[in-house]
């Protein structure tokens, strides 16, 4: 999976990664002028007596009625224009502050503002059924426009509810792909020692009372057959 570089004209940018990432930090005339500028930042907030970090509970608190209310962690991190690591520090590590911008950011979420949301199961079994046709889930990923960690617990089932966007996003890639064996063997190989499904074995993928009616690799064959 590709780094995720911040924009140019950011301090992030600046400082550069904090991991063994392969980008490099930049010294262009923006991002040096938005190092400057969160530098005058900090220095007015330490004058203004404002402080750098606030107690994590209560926000952890807050983030906790948005999953109830039915965001999701990565909704979150894209509504505060965070990290989804970061959303993910707030909730379950053991640190005792968080920095103020993030808590500000986070407290500004309202839980009836949640996306439009639908259950994701048929997004499950789609991704599931693209793997088991031979495309990867980085692959899928790619081609529909969301992280593979997201993706991830989407097929695994610890993501409950997808916002539309994403649902369609999946979907556009099931509906032009799904009927077609993709290059990876070991994606198949691996779908089925998990018993996922191609698309063919579904009466109505979206239903969650549908089961499917064949294995994978009768369908595997058909489609190879068909080839």
């Amino acid at each position: 999976m590709t780094d995720r570089i911040p924009p140019h004209g950011t301090f992030g940018r600046y400082q550069g990664p904090r991991r063994h990432n392969r980008w490099q930090p930049c010294r262009c005339d923006l991002c040096r002028a938005a190092a400057f500028r969160k530098s005058k930042e900090q220095a007015l907030r330490r004058l203004r007596g404002i402080p750098a970090f606030v107690d994590r509970t209560p926000v952890a608190r807050h983030v906790y009625q948005l999953l109830d209310a039915g965001w999701d962690r990565s909704e979150i991190a894209d509504a505060a224009q965070i990290s989804r690591k970061t959303v993910y520090n707030v909730l379950d590590s053991d640190l005792r502050t968080i920095r103020a911008t993030t808590a500000a950011a986070l407290l500004k979420l309202r839980p009836e503002d949640a996306p439009s949301l639908r259950p994701a199961l048929g997004a499950m079994r789609r991704v599931r059924a693209l793997s088991a046709m031979g495309w990867t889930l980085r692959w899928t990923a790619e081609r529909a426009g969301i992280s593979e960690t997201g993706l991830r617990d989407i097929c695994s089932g610890r993501t409950k509810t997808v916002g539309r966007d994403r649902f369609d996003a999946i979907d556009r890639v099931y509906r032009a792909y799904s009927m077609r064996l993709g290059p990876s063997d070991v994606a198949r190989r691996s779908a089925r020692a998990k018993q996922w499904v191609t698309a063919a074995a579904w009466n109505d993928i979206d239903d969650p009372a549908d089961q499917p009616h064949c294995v994978i690799g009768q369908n595997i064959r058909r489609h190879k057959a068909a080839a």
